[in-house]
């Protein structure tokens, strides 16, 4: 199971750049983001979003967006999955409305099965009621099982 978080408080684009910056930043030093990125905010609650990949013999690849936030609000998701390996490409796309509190609720499950080698590309939107987005983008590589 490979599992990756990522922390954002949302105020304004700014504060959503600099954000990206620093996971992007991280990810390209091959470091997983175990610590919080934030960005200092007045009016909106932070809100933690991670994606995390779980193997499944009889389901192939699970993906399961989760997100939380200090206080209740309901937002709005999107989570795009796409893979792609010996057996071919593909994607899928999910979305719907959930209501978020301070425990991890998962907004949703997706199934994929790749044979052999294959890339997993997993992309959260979350959108708040004033319509400001937190977004969030996680790989996964499949390898060759040998028995």
């Amino acid at each position: 199971m490979s599992r990756i978080r990522a922390f954002a408080l949302l105020k304004n684009k700014a504060h959503k750049r600099i954000a990206l910056a620093i996971m992007l930043f991280a990810s390209l030093i091959g470091k997983a983001l175990s610590n919080t990125v934030a960005a200092e905010m007045s009016h909106i609650d932070p809100i933690e979003a991670k994606i995390e990949f779980l193997s499944s013999e009889d389901y192939g690849l699970l993906i399961q967006p989760k997100a939380r936030a200090k206080d209740p609000i309901e937002v709005r998701y999107r989570i795009k999955v796409s893979a792609s390996g010996v057996s071919g490409e593909s994607s899928t796309s999910q979305g719907g409305s959930k209501q978020l509190d301070s425990t991890y609720r998962v907004l949703s499950t997706v199934s994929m099965r790749q044979q052999g080698e294959a890339r997993f590309e997993a992309k959260l939107t979350l959108v708040t009621p004033e319509g400001e987005e937190l977004r969030l983008s996680e790989t996964y590589q499949q390898e060759v099982q040998v028995r």
